[in-house]
């Protein structure tokens, strides 16, 4: 593990309580700020585990509903236009290139 993963932080999946949000994929590693993720969305609105959007991006921040659980995840993407709050549904996958596959 690099130093740098080190000295970025954890994310507390419900606040107040003792749980870290983790990769649904692989190892299941901590989610860290500054993270290149895959966050996928429910175009419908209500979850039916449908995910018909991916949204890519760093990880720049979080915001909580008032149970304290995470509710949306901000992504910056490198440019201003490609900033962007995403409606959180629990899951965060690495960073998959198509050519990764």
């Amino acid at each position: 593990m690099s130093a740098n993963k080190r000295a970025r932080a954890r994310i507390r999946a419900v606040l107040d309580e003792d749980d870290w949000l983790r990769y649904e994929d692989g190892k299941h590693e901590f989610v860290r700020m500054g993270d290149l993720v895959d966050v996928c969305a429910d175009a419908l609105g209500f979850d039916l585990n449908i995910h018909n959007y991916v949204f890519t991006g760093e990880l720049r921040g979080v915001s909580y509903n008032v149970y304290g659980r995470i509710d949306q995840v901000f992504l910056y993407r490198g440019d201003r236009l490609g900033e962007r709050w995403v409606d959180f549904d629990g899951c965060v996958y690495h960073h998959k290139e198509a050519s990764d596959e």
